[in-house]
C-alpha cells in the first residue's frame, strides 16, 4: 500500500525513521510494467491472453444498433462515393489522402460525408491535425464558411502550418488544453452539431480524456453528434500498438461509458462494419479498402 506522511507524523518521527519511510515510499512507487498498481501492461502477459481471445460480434451491455448502422451507412453512401477529397496535394485544398495517413480514407471520407449530410451550425474539434484540414476544406468548398468551427489543441502544429488568413478568420483556435476551456462552449452545441474528439487517448488524473468524459459529454444537448478516433471492435487496441508501448486506455473508458447507457447511441463504427459487414462497407466507401479507419460516431439522445 502507498505510504503517506502527514505533518503531525513528521513532528513525532526522528530523522532516521523519516529517511526510512521516504526511501521505501520511493521504492513502492517504482512499479514495473504489469505490476498491479501500474497502468502500463506487461507485454508478454497481453500476448498470451490475446491468444485465447475469441472474437464475438456482440458486446455485453452495449447496443451496437447493427441494422441502424447499416441503414445510416446507406444514407451516407452517395456522399462517400462522390467525395471531393484529393488523393495528392492540390491547390486550394489543405487535405489529401497521401499526406493525411494518420486520418485517411474511410475516416476522412466519413467525416466529409457527415459534414455534408448534417450541415451542422457548430463544430468543435478536440485535438487537431489532418482531420482539421477536412473541416477547413469543407467549410470553404461546401459551406461558404457559414458553420462555426472551433479547434482545441495545446499543440496545433499541423493546423497552424496550413491555415491561411481566411481560415483564421473562420476558425477559433484554442491553443490550450481542453481542460482549461469553459464547459459553456460544449453546452452551445445544438441538434445536428458535432463534437469531434481525437484526444491524447489516455485517461489519468486531470487529463483531457478524463475531462471530456466527466465534464464535456454529460453537458451535451440531445441530437449532438460525437466522434472518437482510434476505436476498434471490441473496444481494444491492436497488439502491435501495445508492443510499441502505446499504453492508451481511452477505448476502455469509452467501453465502460457506453455499457447500459441509452443516452449515447452508436450511429456508425467503421471498424465494426468493416469486420462484420465488409461488403456493405466497401460498397458504400470503395476507397476504404485502402484504410478502413478507426472512427466511432455517437449521437446524444434525450
Amino acid at each position: 500500500m502507498p505510504v503517506f506522511i502527514g505533518s503531525s507524523t513528521i513532528m513525532l518521527l526522528g530523522i532516521n525513521a523519516i529517511l526510512f519511510l521516504t526511501m521505501h515510499t520511493s521504492e513502492i512507487h517504482q512499479w514495473h510494467d504489469g505490476h498491479f498498481y501500474s497502468p502500463i501492461p506487461d507485454k508478454e502477459d497481453v500476448r498470451q491472453r490475446r491468444k485465447s481471445h475469441i472474437l464475438h460480434k456482440d458486446i455485453p451491455g452495449i447496443n451496437l444498433r447493427e441494422q441502424e448502422q447499416l441503414q445510416f451507412l446507406q444514407q451516407l453512401a452517395p456522399l462517400c462515393r462522390e467525395q471531393p477529397l484529393p488523393k495528392t496535394s492540390e491547390p486550394n485544398w489543405h487535405y489529401n489522402f497521401e499526406d493525411g495517413k494518420n486520418f485517411s480514407y474511410a475516416d476522412a471520407i466519413v467525416l466529409q460525408a457527415m459534414l455534408r449530410f448534417l450541415r451542422p451550425q457548430r463544430c468543435i474539434e478536440v485535438g487537431s491535425g489532418w482531420s482539421s484540414c477536412i473541416f477547413l476544406d469543407i467549410q470553404k468548398h461546401m459551406f461558404a464558411h457559414d458553420c462555426y468551427y472551433a479547434c482545441i489543441d495545446p499543440f496545433p502544429h499541423t493546423l497552424q502550418k496550413v491555415m491561411n488568413d481566411i481560415d483564421r478568420a473562420h476558425c477559433d483556435l484554442y491553443a490550450q488544453p481542453v481542460q482549461d476551456i469553459p464547459t459553456a462552449l460544449f453546452e452551445e452545441l445544438q441538434t445536428g452539431d458535432i463534437l469531434f474528439i481525437d484526444s491524447s487517448h489516455v485517461c489519468k488524473a486531470e487529463s483531457d480524456v478524463h475531462f471530456l468524459f466527466t465534464e464535456a459529454l454529460p453537458r451535451l444537448r440531445s441530437g449532438v453528434h460525437i466522434h472518437f478516433h482510434d476505436i476498434f471492435h471490441p473496444f481494444d487496441y491492436p497488439l502491435s500498438w501495445i508492443e510499441e508501448g502505446r499504453s492508451w486506455n481511452e477505448a476502455y473508458v469509452l467501453h465502460s461509458f457506453l455499457q447500459y447507457n441509452s443516452r449515447f447511441e452508436i450511429t456508425l463504427w467503421n471498424d465494426f462494419l468493416f469486420q462484420f459487414h465488409c461488403d456493405a462497407f466497401l460498397s458504400s466507401i470503395p476507397l476504404a479498402a485502402n484504410n478502413p479507419g478507426g472512427s466511432l460516431w455517437l449521437q446524444v439522445q434525450t
